[in-house]
């Protein structure tokens, strides 16, 4: 594959004929990898993640979320958001949310778990001073998925067992 001063690569190995900068028909040639695109979003959200105890992980809740930007190789359900592509690709995961807690001086830990296994460059930290308080909260990396993976996003409370509510949250995986 020769690249050219286009945006994207041109195609010179015969099975086309053709190149350019035609995203969708670049993308959707014989023998390579489709775009993912797709992002999960909550806004003004009243789900409260219980706690139950100090430096333990739960799931984030994330209550009524909507899906935008899906194409087809991942879907959301209550149990995560799930790869059903063929092919294992790398994609980059941004995870941003606007959280709020009940107590005072809290330290919540983030980190996004592919197949219940934390990814340790995907994690963030959220300090709130007030009960009360919003504070907001991102991380980006890049993470490998395979065919049935699943990526859940976590928290725990590192200094009390105070329960926690991401008022406004998203997802995204692109790749």
């Amino acid at each position: 594959m020769a690249t050219t001063d286009h945006e994207f690569p041109q195609i010179d190995d015969g099975t086309t004929g053709w190149g350019g900068t035609d995203r969708a028909r670049w993308e959707t040639l014989d023998g390579l990898v489709p775009y993912v695109a797709f992002n999960v979003y909550t806004i003004d959200n009243d789900a409260v993640t219980e706690i139950a105890t100090q430096d333990v992980p739960v799931r984030v809740e994330y209550g009524a979320a909507e899906t935008v930007a899906a194409n087809g190789s991942m879907t959301l359900d209550v149990d995560g958001i799930h790869y059903q592509g063929d092919r294992a690709r790398l994609v980059t995961v941004t995870v941003s949310a606007a959280v709020e807690s009940v107590g005072n001086n809290q330290r919540y830990l983030f980190t996004l778990r592919k197949n219940d296994v934390a990814i340790p460059q995907l994690r963030a930290r959220a300090r709130i001073g007030s009960g009360g308080d919003v504070e907001t909260v991102s991380a980006v990396g890049l993470v490998t998925l395979e065919q049935g993976d699943t990526l859940t996003v976590w928290v725990q409370n590192e200094v009390s067992d105070n329960n926690l509510i991401v008022v406004d949250g998203s997802i995204g995986v692109r790749g």
